[in-house]
C-alpha cells in the first residue's frame, strides 16, 4: 500500500479484505505472509514512524485510528470476522471464507458442543449464554478476580480458549474520542458465535471437509498469489493436517487453479491467472 492507496473509507476496507481474504488485525509480522489492516491504513512499510500529515499528526497514529474505525465497520457489518486460530495471531477473515474455516475448526460438532473445553471456559460460556453479551472486565467480576497481567489473565485466557473453538465472537467496540483509540472504556464485546452468525454456521454444514480445506487454501492464495507449502502448514496447521494440505493442493492443481513449482527443494504453490 502507498499513501495514495492506503485504506481511508469503509468501501476501501471492504474491497481490501475481500481481495486478501485474511488480514492481521494489528501490525504486520516480518516473517508472516499475511496482510495487515493497520499497515494498510498507514500505507507503505517504508513510511517513517514519526512522519506527520498536514495537521501535524503522526501518519502511524492516524493510520491506527483509521484502521480501528474500519475494523469496527467490518465486524459490525459482518464482512469480517475476528479469529485467533491462524498462526496464533488475531486476524480478520472475510465472511466468504468463514464457513470453510468454521467447518475445519469445529469438525461439524453442534455449535454449543463444549467437548475439550476447560472447566473455567465452560463457566464463562454459560455466563455469556445467559448475559448474551459480555466483556473481559465483566468476566473478571464473574470469576471473582482483579485485573492483572494480560499475559496471564484467567478472563482473557478463557475468552481466547472459547474463541479458538469458534464458540464465541468478538464484535466492534466504542472508540474513545481522545486518547489511546484501542482502549475502550466499555471493553470489547463478546457474543456466542452461532447466535450472531447463524447464517455462516448454517453454510458450514453444507461443505465437506475436503472442500473446506481447498476453499480456504484457495481463498488465501487469491490474495497472497503464491506461498511456500511449509508456510501454509505452519499458519493453518491448527486446523488442517499435512495430509489434508497435500490433498487440497493436488486437487487445486488438477482443477488448474494453482501450479506447484519446486525451488531449492521447497514446494511453492502459485495461483494461476484465470
Amino acid at each position: 500500500m502507498t499513501d495514495k492507496t492506503r485504506l481511508t473509507s469503509v468501501k476501501s476496507a471492504e474491497k481490501f479484505l475481500k481481495n486478501v481474504g485474511i488480514a492481521l488485525r494489528y501490525w504486520r509480522a516480518e516473517k508472516l505472509p499475511l496482510a495487515s489492516l493497520y499497515q494498510a491504513a498507514v500505507g507503505s512499510i517504508e513510511t517513517p514512524p514519526k512522519e506527520k500529515n498536514v495537521h501535524g499528526i503522526s501518519l502511524r497514529e492516524e493510520g491506527q485510528r483509521i484502521a480501528i474505525e474500519l475494523t469496527n465497520h467490518l465486524l459490525a457489518s459482518h464482512q469480517g470476522i475476528e479469529v485467533n486460530v491462524i498462526a496464533n495471531r488475531i486476524a480478520i477473515v472475510h465472511r466468504d471464507l468463514i464457513p470453510s474455516l468454521y467447518a475445519l475448526v469445529r469438525h461439524y460438532r453442534p455449535p454449543d458442543d463444549l467437548k475439550g473445553i476447560s472447566k473455567q471456559a465452560r463457566e464463562v460460556f454459560q455466563f455469556i449464554e445467559q448475559s448474551k453479551e459480555t466483556t473481559a472486565g465483566l468476566v473478571r467480576k464473574f470469576i471473582g478476580i482483579p485485573a492483572g497481567d494480560l499475559n496471564n489473565d484467567p478472563a482473557y485466557n478463557a475468552l481466547a480458549e472459547l474463541q479458538s473453538h469458534f464458540l464465541i465472537d468478538r464484535g466492534p467496540f466504542l472508540m474513545r474520542k481522545s486518547g489511546i483509540p484501542y482502549l475502550s472504556k466499555e471493553g470489547y464485546p463478546y457474543h456466542l458465535f452461532h447466535r450472531v452468525h447463524a447464517d455462516l454456521v448454517g453454510a458450514a454444514t453444507k461443505i465437506t471437509r475436503e472442500d473446506a480445506v481447498s476453499n480456504f487454501i484457495y481463498g488465501y492464495l487469491n490474495g497472497a498469489v503464491f506461498a511456500n507449502s511449509k508456510k501454509l502448514l505452519s499458519m493453518f496447521g491448527n486446523f488442517i493436517t499435512q495430509v489434508e494440505m497435500h490433498n487440497a493442493i493436488e486437487a487445486l492443481t488438477k482443477q488448474k487453479k494453482v501450479s506447484v513449482v519446486i525451488e531449492k527443494k521447497d514446494k511453492i504453490v502459485v495461483l494461476n491467472c484465470v
